[in-house]
């Protein structure tokens, strides 16, 4: 499977891309925060409920940088050429937003955060006086300003999203595999314009890789291959996007001015729904997913073992050059196999499967404690999860 768009695909992405920004500047493209799936980012709590959809829209609706009021009716998706929508926006109107939101999403924050970061993009598209004549074209490019907006890693998850369900009939359990896809564009073609914006940021290996820990399986293959390829290239990179040579992003964006209480605020979100949800109603972890306790590696404490024992060995040697003394000499000694030892031998730590929790696992867990999905089984990589994807 090709990790990389073709060569005429990334002209063409890169183009496009280009022409964003020469419209609406580079500032939120280069420093806005790439939002991430966390407390850090979006502090309000999630219910799975009307009330918690209300303050989650107007979060985004802020880091889109749309100050304004929207209406959002979470109720049966239209049928679009032929297929049921999961959300939809149906323009502005005297200021206000129209939204729409198919109501089984709110069993699952992924999916729906996903849907209403489309649905910003294509309000963010109107109030700019962006958008295309060809549909087909104006959706490609509003999956295009979702990354430029800062909602990557949620709109290219959902490009390529593996899903377990389970279900039990008496003694019988059956499993059941499947894989999603939200949006137009390809999760190559995502992951490749997520790239681009972290390469043009100028962002660390480290801080690149970070962001590739939050994707989905396949997309933390395809951005760390974009950004290898992009990084390789980037003055020219820079060109064709129309920035200056020295063109560089915040690592650390201030994210006070977008987390902070609303205040209230969220009321200028008005929610309709045709089956009358009670704001209470709480929908908790969707139906028959489970999630995998993940084996975090070795690498990073092999590493550090490595590095201690070679600290010891060192000290010892040079102990025993200026002639300190043996007893000296046996307590570096005994260094040197204590901390690797103990590096070594600790007890192997698990997270959960899913991109958007990642919470440690304590031993014998029967949920997570941070999402709250049962688990399904302790498993050494999440490549176990895909093995029969194909």
């Amino acid at each position: 499977m090709a990790q990389l768009p073709s060569e005429e695909a990334q002209e063409r992405l890169l183009r496009d891309l280009g022409e964003l920004i020469a419209a609406r500047g580079s500032a939120a493209f280069l420093t806005a925060p790439i939002v991430e799936p966390d407390r850090r980012f979006l502090p309000d709590a999630w219910n799975g409920d009307l009330a918690s959809t209300q303050v989650l829209l107007r979060r985004l609706m802020l880091y889109a940088g749309l100050d304004l009021a929207a209406d959002l009716h979470v109720g049966e998706p239209p049928v679009i050429d032929g297929k049921h929508v999961l959300a939809w926006f149906a323009g502005i109107e005297r200021g206000r937003c129209k939204f729409g939101l198919d109501i089984e999403q709110l069993g699952d924050a992924q999916i729906l955060i996903a849907a209403l970061c489309h649905e910003i993009g294509h309000a963010f598209r109107a109030r700019h006086g962006l958008v295309k004549a060809d549909r087909n074209r104006e959706e490609d490019l509003t999956d295009l300003t979702t990354i430029y907006l800062g909602f990557g890693i949620f709109t290219v998850n959902s490009s390529d999203r593996f899903e377990q369900t389970y279900s039990r009939r008496g003694t019988v359990e059956e499993t059941r595999m499947r894989l999603t896809q939200a949006g137009y564009l390809s999760p190559q073609d995502m992951s490749f314009l997520l790239a681009a914006q972290l390469v043009a940021r100028g962002l660390s290996s480290s801080r690149c890789k970070a962001v590739a820990r939050r994707l989905e399986t396949n997309q933390a293959e395809y951005v760390p291959r974009a950004v290898r390829h992009l990084t390789a290239r980037r003055p020219e990179l820079l060109a064709t996007l129309g920035l200056p040579p020295d063109a560089a992003g915040l690592d650390k964006p201030n994210l006070e001015i977008f987390t902070r209480p609303l205040a209230g605020s969220e009321k200028k979100i008005a929610i309709t729904s045709e089956e009358a949800l009670p704001t209470d109603r709480k929908l908790g972890p969707v139906d028959g997913h489970r999630v995998f306790a993940v084996r975090e590696p070795r690498g990073p404490a092999i590493f550090a073992a490595m590095i201690v024992a070679f600290a010891a060995f060192w000290s010892v040697y040079v102990i025993g050059m200026v002639g300190v003394g043996a007893i000296f000499s046996l307590l570096m000694a005994a260094v040197c196999v204590a901390i690797p030892g103990y590096l070594l031998t600790r007890q192997r730590t698990y997270r959960c499967s899913d991109t958007g929790c990642t919470t440690r696992i304590p031993p014998g867990a029967e949920t997570c404690p941070g999402c709250g999905c049962p688990i399904g089984g302790w498993i050494k990589s999440k490549r176990e999860i895909y093995q029969d994807e194909d």
